[in-house]
């Protein structure tokens, strides 16, 4: 079955469709489901699956659909045998993992582990029971202790404790299949079960975290597991982190040389804002002088419930009563519609923070995804933010040298994509995001002999909030082209 798995018309309760499809398929043969797109309910789509002896894929928008279609054909095209059992003596293995099998498909392997009774025997036989293709199939194996460790050995497999390692990652994840079948108290034994032991064999599952540090490099660092403490689970969608070959750092260069580019729309330094006009080919600048702490909305989207906004650090040292500096030193995007969020600032990148999401840190090379939203950071240089059916963003680390007594490293914020945003967006980035026209009249010569003084009248298109939303400080406009300064009013 090829979906996105959002019911949208009939029946769309999921509980019911699950029944309605148990009943229609009454276990005569497996379904196979293919979800499409990054906000395909894929927990949804598994659950259908597993309850009709199938399994499910994900095809992913961002790449070649036809070699996934083509690779997921192959695992299942040619089944071998069905109905498998594995039995062995009684009493002889304890804590066995799953030994009945639906299908059995070529080119693919069952393992079957388990922990032996008794310690003083080393070998025992397995019945193998299944159905071939008209006619019955049987055999018997020989399992024998020293033979596996010899031939784990001869392969290259054997760690100290291989098997019982074997055993614990196939029992976790028969604990979070059935953990998905399930609700309330039971969902959360088992949930407990596969944490317990995700934790004590060290094992990435959707209740843990991994936080990459990257290769050990000059700052000595190396890659750790970061692990919530028991009990706590990672709630939504799951995670999936794809790590990317690494590139050489930037060379540091002092944040007061730095200069924004002539086409852009973002906010910089001392927080500098720019908005590229492209239908008057002029960009308008205005500063925002505020003190530190105070938190600043730069994107906000009614519609989708999409917001950025961005928190103001000082110097180190301030001088009392003057406007020494101020820039951005923490940074929250939120995209509500799939759970996902992200804190940022000079030190860490944390992924879905009030989750106990993985940290990362401006040394790692990596790239997030979660159900529409792909997060790409590239090492000490920069991260990129791309939303489905919103927006695309870069945040932009500035690092200062390490023995400066007055600056601290702070973050910039640009606008790479926006033309999806709703007419409705606001914010002091986010009004801009469609178009607006501007008037200047009355030119006549400024207190500076460079700079001229002019009137300038402002429109903006559906524009939701007004200068008073832009908080205490006095919003100054600088157009590239006339080189004047005023105040920007809109009508």
């Amino acid at each position: 079955m090829l979906t996105d798995g959002d019911p949208t018309e009939g029946v769309t309760d999921r509980s019911q469709i699950l029944k309605n499809v148990r009943n229609a398929i009454r276990g005569r043969f497996p379904l196979y489901n293919l979800g499409f797109g990054h906000n395909v309910d894929f927990n949804f789509l598994e659950v259908m699956s597993m309850e009709n002896n199938g399994r499910a894929q994900r095809i992913y928008e961002d790449r070649d659909a036809t070699q996934q279609l083509q690779g997921f054909y192959s695992q299942v095209a040619k089944p071998l045998l069905v109905d498998v059992d594995l039995q062995y003596p009684q009493d002889a293995v304890l804590a066995l993992t799953q030994n009945r099998h639906k299908q059995y498909y070529e080119g693919s392997e069952i393992v079957v582990a388990g922990r032996i009774a008794d310690n003083k025997q080393s070998s025992f036989k397995a019945d193998v029971r299944a159905h071939g293709e008209g006619q019955k199939f049987s055999t018997t194996c020989l399992v024998d202790e020293e033979e596996m460790k010899k031939l784990l050995r001869e392969r290259g497999h054997m760690l100290e404790n291989h098997v019982e390692r074997l055993w614990a990652y196939l029992t976790i994840q028969e604990l979070l299949a059935k953990r998905m079948k399930v609700d309330g108290e039971e969902r959360a034994n088992l949930s407990s079960q596969a944490l317990r032991m995700s934790l004590d064999y060290g094992f990435v599952t959707p209740l843990t975290s991994m936080s990459i540090r990257g290769m050990a490099d000059q700052d000595g660092l190396k890659p750790i597991i970061d692990k919530p403490s028991e009990g706590i689970e990672m709630l939504g969608p799951r995670r999936t982190f794809l790590l990317s070959a690494l590139q050489p750092p930037p060379t540091r260069s002092s944040s007061n040389t730095q200069r924004l580019p002539d086409r852009v729309t973002g906010v910089d330094t001392d927080p500098h804002f720019i908005i590229h006009v492209p239908q008057k080919e002029d960009a308008l600048c205005f500063n925002i002088n505020e003190e530190p702490g105070v938190i600043l909305s730069l994107v906000q989207d009614p519609n989708t419930g999409f917001s950025v906004n961005g928190q103001l650090i000082g110097n180190k040292a301030r001088s009392p009563g003057q406007h020494d500096g101020t820039y951005f030193g923490r940074l929250g995007i939120a995209n509500p519609a799939t759970a996902f969020q992200l804190e940022v600032t000079p030190q860490n990148i944390t992924l879905n923070p009030g989750s106990g999401g993985p940290v990362f840190s401006w040394r790692d090379q990596a790239v997030l995804r979660q159900d529409g939203v792909v997060v790409t950071i590239n090492k000490k240089r920069n991260l990129v933010v791309s939303v489905d059916d919103g927006g695309t963003f870069e945040v932009v680390l500035h690092q200062v040298w390490k023995g400066s007594s007055i600056h601290q490293d702070f973050l910039g914020f640009y606008v790479l994509d926006s033309h999806r945003m709703s007419a409705r967006t606001h914010g002091l980035l986010g009004q801009f995001f469609h178009p607006i026209g501007f008037e200047v009249s009355d030119i006549r010569p400024g207190s500076d002999p460079t700079k001229p003084d002019a009137t300038m009248v402002g429109f903006a298109k559906g524009l939701q909030q007004g200068p008073a939303a832009w908080g205490r400080g006095v919003l100054l406009v600088h157009s590239r082209q006339w080189g004047w300064t005023h105040r920007w009013c809109l009508h």
